[in-house]
């Protein structure tokens, strides 16, 4: 299994459109970085999305965003990156791709 963009090689083309879009901001370095914290912190996060998610439902607005990163925050924590990196972030989000990659191989 291999996420949105590098599943078609297209992370740079992707990072380049950003950057067109919203100058300013290194979108690889945030990936990166991004990435590393749902690994390390997905379950936590997760919980605190579904905090969110019963906060809106409370005052009638649909959670359609909050629910949608519970699913993916639980996801990861499910496939088990945290334990595959030892509980570090990964170095890029690049190793992340290629561990989910790994990981599905094994498991065909």
């Amino acid at each position: 299994m291999r996420a949105g963009a590098s599943r078609y090689g297209a992370e740079l083309r992707v990072f380049a459109s950003l950057a067109e879009s919203f100058p300013g901001v290194q979108w690889k370095e945030l990936a990166d970085y991004m990435i590393g914290r749902v690994v390390v912190h997905g379950e936590r996060r997760a919980r605190e999305m579904e905090e969110v998610a019963e906060t809106l439902r409370s005052i009638d607005i649909e959670p359609i965003m909050a629910e949608a990163i519970v699913k993916r925050m639980d996801w990861s924590v499910e496939a088990g990156l945290k334990e595959r990196f030892g509980g570090r972030a990964p170095k890029n989000y690049k190793e992340v791709i290629d561990a989910l990659a790994q990981m599905s191989a094994a498991a065909d």
